[in-house]
């Protein structure tokens, strides 16, 4: 065996020659300190310098790698690292791991200036050469958006991949997915199984969000047989090994619950506290909730001002609530504001309203209301959009009563949730819908040459138009059937208002088969009409009413469809539901001190008689229940234009729907008495295939018809 003294030497006399795997093999022995050499980084940057300058690319990415860091603050050492990591890429771009560091400093623009679509370019590269963390920065970049367009499916596809290598936050993130069921908007198929055995293979490699995970799993049960007591011992390593206040949040829980543990409300209060100074929101949640329900407000109200000051908003609001109500009180009306700036919709709500009863900050309170209500386009936001859109037109003249519309309408989000009774539940929803129609009206929406415009639509024509003459009369007229305080005193009323501010109008379907006798005689031209079935899944079948939208969505979208209820009991739910709706109003006027409450019970009439119009006509008789009857529905101005006057001899008003028609697995139907039905059936399908619609199956019914 050659003595370590003497291998440096041999290698050192061979370096000076010239021979460039002994330059590398002195710096190595110089940066490690092995074999007689003495660690000393700045001998081994010497010889790795002489090495890059002979043109080794592994030495240029370690001349890069040292000077970096022995040189962090200087710029131009910082240039220097740079240039050597570049000019090693260039000579083998197959250096995976240096590739992956250039796409970094191009990422954070370290030594050179930011370059996104480099960044990408180059993680592409390194992935191709299997670097799982260029997978996961790859999955991360496509899911985000980050300088290029947002691909879930092939961010999903990298996530795989790097998690397939054994990377470990990719593990972790894999096991997220499969246990939710989700990524992003993507639905996955659950797995809890494979869940568990992710996060287990990543917390062997040292994830700690990968341990917290499995510490969850066991505890549960998900995925593997429940062990609480292994779930609670992965914890308390968790927080014994770091200062990780979301481990600590956990183990908390565990103590409060006794899961894997006994009962313990000191561990518990003791690293709940740690979690929470550690600046763990939902630790000083936890904290102000627990002491609110012991009353101990002085402890509840340290860790409400603690977590109003990392940003909950709903912290804020309680703080401003403790103040009293005093609309005059500065403290509460600071507290309001910050709330509101925070993003609680109570906040919003709250302090908008009073800006605007006294006649101060009203721009700003405006300005809030419309940065944190307005971009919310979710359904159960849709009514307090619609508000602000209706008080910006000529339809209040007075600016005192948008206080008072605003208070309402957050109540309303915030306290019934009214759209519950009329839920589609899963058992609900049919295969295909059933829309009846006539042959002309038929061939109008069919394409005839390439010179016409698609016509794939139906007309929503409106409500006066119906043939029913009980048509959205069901819910006015059962308020006799309740007995709910408010609630009597307000709908007669409205009953007895003509709110002209927006026309209805809807397009009606049938879930029942497309043969059903009934069907073709009442809405199929006396069966000598047709039936378009289409199937449900080019529609979005919603559970809260959506009319903001107006349902004219643009090409290609799916209309909403909403179920017709005709249960008494339905009814009778949804007054309970808008009753707290009323009490809410009555409420909201005792803050207005002012002489025009007469004035704004016509405008709250007003608007609730438009959300009323809403409702009224997805209510109908138990009479017409077994027409299992669907709507789309849309809601528009006079003069909006939205609306089309049709060309027939007696013009109608209608809207159309978007152009959802005619697709793969959509059934035509020729009724039980129509005409020449051989012939139409030759003639439709013809319209069909020179229109570009071969996936539409034309049938002839098999109804027995007298």
């Amino acid at each position: 065996m050659i003595p370590t003294q003497k291998v440096l030497k041999t290698f050192e006399k061979r370096a000076n020659q010239g021979d460039i795997d002994a330059m590398k093999k002195v710096a190595s022995f110089y940066q490690d300190g092995k074999y007689g050499a003495i660690k000393n980084i700045e001998k081994a940057l010497y010889w790795y310098r002489k090495a890059a300058e002979s043109g080794d690319a592994i030495s240029m990415f370690n001349c890069s790698n040292i000077i970096g860091a022995i040189n962090p603050d200087d710029p131009d050492k910082i240039i220097e690292s740079f240039e050597w990591l570049k000019l090693a890429v260039e000579i083998d771009n197959e250096l995976a791991q240096a590739v992956y560091q250039l796409a970094q400093s191009y990422n954070q623009g370290v030594g050179c200036e930011v370059n996104i679509a480099k960044t990408i370019m180059l993680l592409h590269q390194a992935a191709e050469l299997g670097l799982p963390e260029a997978l996961y920065d790859l999955s991360a970049v496509y899911k985000l958006g980050i300088g290029t367009n947002i691909n879930l499916k092939y961010s999903l596809s990298c996530l795989q991949k790097a998690a397939d290598k054994d990377y470990p936050d990719a593990m972790s993130d894999l096991a997220k997915v499969f246990w939710m069921g989700k990524y992003e908007s993507i639905n996955i198929k659950p797995d809890s199984k494979k869940a568990f055995e992710l996060a287990r293979r990543a917390a062997a490699l040292g994830d700690t969000d990968a341990k917290q995970n499995l510490a969850h799993f066991y505890l549960s049960g998900i995925g593997c047989p429940a062990d609480p007591s292994l779930g609670f011992k992965i914890l308390k390593g968790l927080v014994s090994d770091s200062i990780d206040p979301s481990a600590m949040h956990d183990l908390a829980a565990c103590y409060f619950h006794g899961e894997g543990c006994e009962i313990n409300e000191k561990q518990f209060i003791k690293w709940m506290t740690k979690a929470a100074e550690a600046g763990l929101l939902t630790a000083q949640q936890a904290l102000y909730n627990y002491y609110r329900n012991k009353k101990e407000s002085n402890k509840e109200l340290i860790y409400l001002e603690m977590a109003s000051e990392n940003g909950d908003g709903e912290a804020s609001f309680i703080l401003a609530k403790k103040m009293g109500t005093n609309i005059n009180d500065t403290e509460y009306y600071r507290l309001l504001k910050k709330s509101g700036n925070q993003g609680s919709l109570k906040g919003v709500t709250e302090y908008t309203a009073i800006s605007i009863f006294q006649d101060k900050n009203y721009q700003e309170a405006v300005n809030m209301y419309e940065r944190f209500i307005l971009p919310d386009k979710t359904t159960e936001n849709y009514h307090l959009t619609y508000a602000y859109e209706l008080l910006k037109e000529n339809y209040i003249t007075d600016v005192k009563a948008k206080a008072l519309l605003y208070y309402f309408l957050n109540q309303l989000y915030v306290d019934t949730h009214y759209a519950e009774p009329y839920k589609i539940t899963e058992a609900e929803i049919p295969i295909a819908v059933n829309h009846y129609t006539n042959v002309t009206a038929l061939q109008n929406m069919i394409k005839k040459d390439e010179k016409c415009q698609s016509k794939n639509h139906l007309w929503m024509f409106h409500t006066e138009y119906m043939n029913d003459p009980e048509e959205g009369k069901y819910l006015y007229n059962s308020i006799d059937s309740v007995s709910i305080p408010y609630t009597d005193k307000w709908i007669k009323d409205i009953k007895t208002k003509d709110n002209k501010t927006y026309h209805t109008f809807l397009s009606c379907f049938s879930g029942c088969d497309y043969d059903e006798l009934n069907m073709w005689r009442l809405y199929g031209n006396d069966a000598k009409g047709i039936c378009i079935s289409i199937p449900i899944k080019y529609f979005k079948c919603n559970n809260v009413l959506q009319s903001i939208t107006r349902n004219t969505e643009k090409n290609n979208l799916k209309p909403s469809l909403y179920k017709v209820n005709y249960s008494k009991e339905t009814v009778e739910e949804l007054y309970k539901r808008i009753e707290k709706w009323f009490a809410a109003i009555e409420k909201s006027m005792s803050l207005n001190k002012r002489k025009n409450k007469k004035e704004i019970k016509v405008i709250i009439f007003s608007f609730f008689s438009f959300i009323f119009d809403e409702l009224k006509h997805l209510f109908k008789s138990p009479n017409y229940e077994v027409e299992k009857e669907f709507r789309i529905l849309s809601y528009n101005p006079p003069g909006d234009n939205e609306i089309l006057i049709s060309d027939s001899e007696m013009p109608k008003l209608y809207v159309p729907t978007s152009y959802f028609l005619f697709q793969k697995g959509t059934k035509i139907i020729i009724g039980p008495k129509a005409a020449n039905k051989e012939e139409l059936k030759l003639e439709l399908e013809h319209r069909l295939l020179v229109s570009g619609y071969e996936d539409v199956e034309v049938l002839i019914s098999k109804a027995k018809y007298k």
